[in-house]
């Protein structure tokens, strides 16, 4: 029992912090955008049509590679919201798992051996994250350079 509450809660906390990733950068682009806060009827005159079709946009050419830090961070950033919706699944599965055993000790214990796993797995992603914020804290924030090296 006390593995199932380690599952859900570790499931929790990673849903958490996916869902805080996801309306992080919700409100970066809301904000960069400026589109928060803009009032339609403050202004004086109505607002008519949309975009032109005559000169559509054309795709813009990425300009640059991403940072040594930064792409640490984006693969933080993505591993987090995979693990945590995987940690999320596997709890799930386990317990339809556990609750469809009845009294078949073998399915029980491949359920509860899943529920394991999949903390385990969030429990290293966490340690990768606290290992490497512990010795820079600039590798995380998508910050960190090497001047000397080029990067």
């Amino acid at each position: 029992m006390k593995i199932v509450r380690l599952g859900l809660t570790a499931s929790i906390i990673f849903l958490f912090l996916l869902f805080s990733f996801m309306s992080t950068e919700a409100a970066e682009d809301i904000t960069a955008s400026g589109s928060a806060g803009t009032n339609a009827a403050s202004d004086s005159q109505p607002q008519t049509g949309g975009a032109s079709f005559s000169s559509p946009p054309q795709p813009s050419i990425p300009t640059g590679y991403p940072g040594f830090g930064q792409l640490i961070a984006l693969i933080l950033t993505w591993a987090f919201r995979i693990v945590g919706i995987s940690v999320f699944l596997m709890v799930f599965i386990a317990g339809l798992q556990w609750f469809m055993a009845g009294s078949n000790p073998g399915a029980y214990d491949q359920a509860r051996k899943r529920v394991t796993n999949a903390a385990t797995g969030a429990v290293f992603l966490f340690a990768a994250y606290v290992i490497l914020y512990t010795i820079n804290p600039d590798l995380v924030k998508g910050t960190f350079s090497l001047p000397g090296i080029g990067f």
